[in-house]
């Protein structure tokens, strides 16, 4: 029986914006031949301003719209590449340095990473790392942790503020952080944009994907013509935001903004009650002042405290009173759905 090509555009259309990422590029394989001439060459904040367009259509709007549908093959192009390569590097041993294992936790670093990951201003002096580690707690807690974005602070060494600036969907972030650093060193801030993709379904994974924005990707491309949006965000975030001549810049003077070329977490359910979390980045803290090789060894001490800290975050969370108001009523229905489906998981995949 042949398959309408409306309906699969559909079903593309749908996965993407319920943040199936990889279903969703799976599912425009089917009929990516109708579309030879999608460049591959694309301007990042072209892609994210054409994105947060077509987050204002219906479903059927964009698929019935040539324009709008060829946009859409662009992003999941996109975001589907830049995905993948850092899935390959969570998953390849290649170019990789072991610097702890023990306690089931390994961290690796290394030179070697795709310089593709990097912005164009990256600095191959600094190592990437990789960390995975094994966790006693079910999938939902780990997850909540990485989720809970304005609770970071409250394990996060020296962290003073975490605030979501703006959230397009689900999983999808436009973060801001900021660090109390000591002695006479800067406070540090960044600002970050990250998009979950959900593979419960198929291997019981769920993947976060995180680098820096600029303001004025967001303010000036992304919500170009959302102006209700944009006055919500400088209203709700006066104290970090600045504008002056329709520039936008953070209002913080007494800090140095960190540059997140790149970062990826994967949680994966082991069981009803388990899971592993892996993590790579690439992370530039502009201390221009302290040797390579000496922020590349802190790097790698610091793996295993991040994984015994999630540890221990993750073993709290059912007597936490701040996890526990989001997971059972601000954002019961996401962690009900999350909980239903790993259990669905083990029942077609049995441990």
């Amino acid at each position: 029986m042949q398959v309408n090509e409306n309906d699969i555009k559909y079903e593309v259309v749908r996965l993407y914006f319920e943040d199936k990422l990889f279903r969703s590029y799976n599912k425009l394989e089917e009929i990516l031949h109708h579309y030879p001439n999608i460049s591959n060459d694309y301007n990042q904040e072209t892609i994210w301003q054409i994105e947060a367009e077509l987050r204002k259509r219906e479903i059927t709007d964009i698929v019935n719209d040539e324009k709008m549908f060829k946009d859409l093959i662009l992003i999941i192009k996109n975001e589907y590449k830049e995905s993948k390569m850092i899935i390959s590097e969570l998953n390849s041993s290649e170019g990789w340095e072991v610097k702890y294992d023990k306690n089931n936790i390994n961290v690796f670093s290394s030179n070697a990473i795709s310089s593709s990951l990097l912005s164009s201003n990256g600095d191959l002096n600094l190592q990437s790392i990789k960390i995975l580690g094994k966790v006693n707690a079910p999938l939902t807690n780990c997850l909540a942790i990485f989720y809970e974005i304005d609770l970071y602070k409250e394990w996060v060494p020296r962290m003073d503020c975490s605030r979501i600036v703006h959230q397009p969907s689900n999983y999808r972030y436009y973060c801001y952080y900021s660090w109390n650093m000591p002695l006479t060193i800067s406070n540090r801030n960044c600002l970050t944009y990250g998009y979950g993709v959900d593979e419960l379904d198929k291997e019981g994974s769920i993947y976060v994907f995180i680098k820096s924005y600029t303001l004025d990707n967001l303010l000036k491309m992304r919500l170009k013509n959302q102006t209700t949006v944009k006055k919500d965000i400088l209203q709700e975030n006066k104290d970090i935001i600045k504008e002056e001549n329709d520039n936008f810049h953070l209002a913080t003077p007494n800090h140095i903004e960190l540059d997140c070329h790149f970062a990826g977490f994967k949680i994966k359910a082991l069981s009803q009650t388990s899971c592993e979390i892996s993590i790579i980045s690439n992370v530039d803290p502009k201390l221009s002042f302290i040797p390579y090789w000496i922020q590349n060894l802190a790097y790698g001490y610091a793996g295993p405290y991040v994984i015994e800290k999630i540890r221990s975050i993750a073993s709290t969370i059912p007597e936490r009173i701040d996890f526990q108001k989001r997971m059972n009523i601000t954002r019961k229905d996401i962690y009900d759905d999350l909980k239903k489906r790993v259990s669905q998981y083990f029942e077609n995949n049995p441990e």
